[in-house]
């Protein structure tokens, strides 16, 4: 699996996304191993089916062992993610932002954990049908809703909003760190 320097210099590590915390840059599908293109091939195929198309790949320099697929649909307030690591261990997500600066994700990685102090929030879905997870974080985000009286915002379905998202998270998920060291 390749690997991006914070300065990039192959033409297939563009920056997408330079934020506080970390750096987002697209990945082209030829700088894939032939497991991994064949194994997010699949994950391509399952999310198509729910209207997703995808929108890149992308490294983060502060994860660079692992590729993540970025997923939209022009009617939704969620994006999908799919995490692919160098070990194989891979995982699939839907992530929503809210009004209030929350945000909810729904994930099949069962180390998912909430951390509500930083407005964010978790549900483990076990299930590998990407139909089922998608319908849970559906109720995710309605549960969401109602409880902090909130609403979910309409996600933009293209890969620099998703590297802004994962940038956001990031910023929330780093200041707890702050906060408790």
């Amino acid at each position: 699996m390749p690997t991006c320097k914070p300065t990039p210099t192959a033409a297939s590590c563009e920056t997408v996304f330079a934020g506080i915390h970390t750096s987002l840059f697209a990945l082209a599908t030829s700088d894939l191993s032939a497991a991994d293109a064949a194994a997010l091939g699949i994950v391509d195929r399952d999310v198509g089916v729910l209207g997703f198309r995808r929108l890149g790949d992308l490294l983060c320099s502060t994860m660079p062992e692992a590729v993540i697929r970025c997923y939209g649909r022009d009617d939704t307030d969620y994006c999908g993610f799919h995490v692919r690591k160098r070990t194989g261990e891979s995982y699939t997500e839907f992530y929503t932002e809210f009004a209030d600066g929350s945000s909810m994700t729904t994930s099949t990685n069962p180390e998912s954990v909430s951390y509500p102090l930083v407005r964010i929030f978790r549900r483990v879905a076990a299930v590998e049908d990407t139909g089922l997870l998608e319908i849970a974080h559906r109720a995710a985000i309605a549960e969401h809703s109602l409880a902090r009286g909130t609403r979910a915002i309409r996600a933009r379905p293209d890969l620099t909003s998703c590297a802004a998202m994962i940038e956001r998270f990031l910023d929330r998920y780093i200041r707890l760190i702050a906060s408790a060291g």
